[in-house]
């Protein structure tokens, strides 16, 4: 197996543990929370954060 097809399999399972970014909205009101947890649980990206709630990243 080569560290890209690890890495993209790693990327999955991450991606299945952890919540959405709708339930980590659901579990607090603040946006920069939200923002924060989704991105500190290594499934999403900080634009795909951003896309989610229609944020600008500069």
């Amino acid at each position: 197996m080569t560290f890209l097809r690890f890495f993209e399999l790693l990327t999955v399972y991450i991606r299945v543990l952890a919540l959405g970014v709708v339930e980590y909205s659901e579990v607090t009101a603040d946006r920069n929370e939200v923002v924060v947890a989704a991105y500190r649980s290594h499934a999403y990206s900080m634009e795909e954060v951003a896309a989610y709630f229609l944020m600008r990243i500069t």
